[in-house]
């Protein structure tokens, strides 16, 4: 059976692994990563009604904590010569390693965290194994936007096309993206540098209607990343100023 086909079992690749089409075991619920904890943040003060609520003070914006859980599946005997063969194989390849994880049910995202095989459960007719997770709070896009478009996990529904690769401009050249809801910082990339100085404007909220001015960088030959450039949710845009070619590497994030 197929990558594709076994998506009626709803696969998981853990790594380069399919739960399917490379241990045949079957899931025995649907794979759901639970949402991720909310980092709050609250301290009662005398005399003060309620709280006072710190939870994004620091940042603007809601953090949380890695996603947590565990998926059970039961194994095909049948594929593989003793229980103790499927146990070992498995738990060599996941226990304690660190991987990227992409449902079936969802593959045009992945979950970056680390894995382990908890227990095995023993019976007449099958058996089944038990693989926890902790991963990242986002799932991430599969494509970067300097990465080439894969069009065989895309969603028609909801899914944004995003590439921004060898853009190549000679005095000014707007960059009109919508981000995912995850804060990320991106990395713009500049080759052929003709004009003496080259500059960005990120603009987001007000500062797209005019009502406020963006923030503005001086860019250099090769990788340029500032902490404080951040993608946030919604439309976000790029003015640059001068003649080079720009690459610009973002990966969305998703809950």
């Amino acid at each position: 059976m197929s990558s594709a086909q076994a998506i009626a079992y709803h696969s998981v690749t853990f790594g380069n692994k399919n739960t399917w089409d490379d241990w045949h075991l079957i899931p025995t619920s649907r794979p759901v990563v639970p949402p991720p904890p909310f980092n709050s943040s609250e301290v009662a003060v005398p005399g003060m009604n309620g709280v006072l609520d710190l939870s994004d003070l620091l940042t603007g914006y809601p953090t949380f904590g890695n996603r947590s859980g565990s998926f059970q599946f039961y194994v095909d005997h049948d594929y593989w010569p003793n229980w103790m063969t499927a146990y070992s194989t498995i738990m060599a390849y996941l226990h304690g390693q660190r991987m990227e994880m992409i449902l079936d049910d969802d593959p045009g995202y992945f979950y970056d965290g680390r894995f382990s095989v908890s227990q095995w459960g023993s019976g007449k007719e099958y058996s089944t194994i038990t693989i926890n997770f902790s991963v990242h709070p986002y799932k991430q896009s599969l494509n970067s936007t300097d990465e080439p478009w894969e069009w065989d996990p895309f969603s028609f529904v909801d899914g944004v096309i995003r590439q921004y690769s060898g853009i190549t401009f000679t005095d000014t050249y707007t960059l009109t993206m919508v981000c995912d809801p995850e804060p990320s910082v991106p990395v713009i990339t500049v080759t052929d540098l003709v004009s003496e100085t080259l500059t960005v404007e990120h603009k987001h909220g007000l500062a797209l209607t005019g009502d406020l001015n963006g923030d503005l960088y001086t860019l250099v030959e090769g990788d340029n990343v500032f902490p404080d450039l951040l993608f946030v949710e919604g439309t976000n845009q790029l003015v640059f100023t001068g003649s080079a070619t720009v690459t610009v590497r973002y990966r969305g994030g998703r809950l």
